[in-house]
């Protein structure tokens, strides 16, 4: 028997959100946004939402199964690391939501329009990939964030090469659709 779209469980990892490759700015309008999915009214009719953790990837998660990142949901909520992860595509990924609440949380983080000012300040010294050797002053590209959702197969994944494979899915579905203006062209 079919169970109904909406009444799908996520089941398989616990509810938070991780990000990388965002500034402390944008992570909290994506932690609005997301806690927006969830708001429901109480008898009084006032609306309240539960604490989704938001956690900011670091570099050093670069060498953990997703599995472990997501273990520390609780503890990692809203700290932002001293070393950030570094990916050439900002990353948003969801844990623990179901189908209709991902699809919802991705369509409202979409619509906070991140631009390059939001992803994660450059480190003194660090150089866009895309910038040539003789620019230093090299403006980022207008990158849309990835977005992905915690599946039992991805659990084991390192998270390096979790995000390889993200980021390289997300540039070649890239290709395949027409690419957002920049608003001063």
């Amino acid at each position: 028997m079919a169970v109904p779209h909406n009444e799908l469980s996520p089941g398989c990892a616990p509810l938070g959100v991780l990000c990388g490759g965002l500034s402390e700015d944008a992570l909290e309008d994506i932690a609005d946004a997301v806690e927006s999915v969830f708001e429901n009214p109480d008898e009084e009719g006032n609306m309240h939402a539960p604490h989704i953790p938001i956690v900011p990837l670091a570099q050093g998660d670069m060498r953990l199964r997703l599995r472990d990142v997501l273990a520390q949901l609780s503890e990692r909520d809203s700290v932002v690391p001293s070393e950030p992860m570094l990916l050439r595509t900002p990353l948003i990924l969801i844990s623990g939501f179901s189908p209709v609440q991902t699809s919802l949380a991705v369509r409202r983080i979409r619509s906070l329009g991140l631009l390059p000012g939001d992803l994660q300040p450059e480190k003194s010294g660090m150089r866009w990939p895309w910038a040539k050797e003789d620019s230093r002053d090299a403006e980022p590209r207008l990158v849309a964030p990835m977005f992905a959702a915690a599946v039992p197969k991805s659990l084991d994944k390192p998270m390096r090469a979790l995000c390889d494979e993200l980021e390289g899915d997300h540039a070649e579905n890239a290709l395949k659709t027409p690419r957002p203006r920049h608003p001063s062209q």
